[in-house]
């Protein structure tokens, strides 16, 4: 099954991105989605910076979510969120936030609690760490990624932690995933932001010249 992988920033720290800092992580990294991180959002403050933050990535068609806050999503009409404790009730959360909403979910590393979440009707589901969850054992994530593009053609995303390097990097785009979604530190972390950025040109590179 031929898959394209992108590029998914998960953005969170202590204080919203400025306007600056976020054009240039599109300029150099030219992600299809950013989500806002939970903590983030809650220091967010006045709503006025997030959703300037929002309609700057709209006008370059770049998806933009929010990590387990439907409501805050539904009122800046984000293009749709990411939650971490699955998800009761799709109907409800996609009348909140629209029919063409992306909801997405964290998976558990289990074959048969993926395959429930993406019969729920859900946009996608991940695996992985990040957000200061329990790292997860590399081998195991490459395992059930590749397994997930084999049968699958809900698209899987794979979070990834700080300590995620090119080679793993490279070995789960290998794998199948349809998105990489790395942990990126608001206003810092440029030089990972770069490493992760030359991975993902890499890859495209070869995709167009396969």
């Amino acid at each position: 099954m031929d898959r394209t992988c992108e590029l998914y920033l998960r953005i969170d720290g202590d204080d919203l991105p400025s306007i600056e800092w976020m054009e240039e992580v599109i300029r150099t990294s030219s992600p299809a989605a950013i989500l806002f991180g939970r903590a983030l959002l809650e220091k967010a403050g006045t709503l006025d910076r997030l959703d300037a933050l929002v309609a700057c990535m709209k006008r370059q068609e770049i998806a933009v979510l929010f990590e387990d806050n439907t409501a805050l999503a539904t009122r800046l009409k984000a293009d749709g969120v990411h939650l971490n404790d699955g998800v009761d009730n799709i109907e409800q959360v996609r009348e909140s936030l629209g029919e063409d909403a992306y909801i997405g979910v964290a998976s558990p590393m289990s074959r048969h609690d993926a395959i429930s979440l993406g019969e729920a009707g859900v946009s996608y589901v991940a695996f992985g760490g990040g957000n200061g969850a329990a790292a997860v054992d590399f081998d195991a994530l490459a395992e059930i990624t590749q397994w997930w593009g084999d049968i699958v053609e809900l698209p899987c995303v794979v979070r990834l932690g700080p300590e995620a390097d090119e080679r793993q990097m490279r070995e789960l785009i290998e794998a199948g995933a349809d998105y990489l979604a790395p942990d990126i530190r608001a206003n810092a972390d440029t030089d990972r932001l770069a490493l992760i950025s030359n991975v993902m040109k890499s890859v495209r590179r070869t995709g167009e010249n396969g």
